[in-house]
């Protein structure tokens, strides 16, 4: 999530950072992560990201609230 704020050339502090794990992995799996900007709003960002196994598989998702500082 932060990478997809810096991408964006957004300076941004996390607020708050929420992950439901759904599934196990093992040391050595093939993982993937995707995270993207929601919508900003004045200071705040919304973000989420994923981390997705080889198999297509989503083991975790995540939701962060990111503020600009002034």
């Amino acid at each position: 999530m932060s990478k997809a704020i810096i991408a964006r050339d957004w300076e941004a502090l996390t607020a708050e950072l929420r992950i439901r794990f759904h599934g196990r992995t093992a040391p050595g799996d093939d993982l993937y992560v995707r995270g993207w900007v929601v919508k900003k709003h004045r200071r705040h960002i919304t973000a989420e990201a994923t981390l997705v196994s080889d198999a297509g598989d989503e083991r975790a998702h995540a939701w962060g609230t990111f503020l600009v500082p002034v």
